[in-house]
C-alpha cells in the first residue's frame, strides 16, 4: 500500500496518503484496548479476579482470553 501511495498519488498528497494509510491501524490498536478492558470489567463483576488482572499471568486465565479471541475470529 505503502509503494502504490508513492508510485501513483501526486506529490502534493503523498504525505496525507501516508497519514491516512495508519489511521485504521491505529483504531485497530484503540478497539483492541477497548475490548481488553471491557472483557476485564465484565469477567470481573462474575468472578472475584477478572481473566487479565495482574502481573503474573501464571495465577490467572489468559487462556480463556485467547478461547475468546478464537470464537470470535471463527464467527468473523
Amino acid at each position: 500500500m505503502m509503494d502504490f501511495f508513492f508510485t501513483e498519488a501526486p506529490f502534493s498528497m503523498r504525505s496525507l496518503a501516508t497519514s491516512l494509510s495508519w489511521v485504521p491501524l491505529a483504531m485497530g490498536y484503540y478497539l483492541s484496548s477497548v475490548f481488553v478492558s471491557t472483557v476485564d470489567h465484565v469477567t470481573g463483576n462474575f468472578r472475584h479476579t477478572p481473566w487479565l488482572y495482574g502481573s503474573n499471568l501464571n495465577h490467572y486465565h489468559l487462556e480463556r482470553f485467547y478461547w475468546l479471541m478464537c470464537a470470535l475470529s471463527g464467527l468473523n
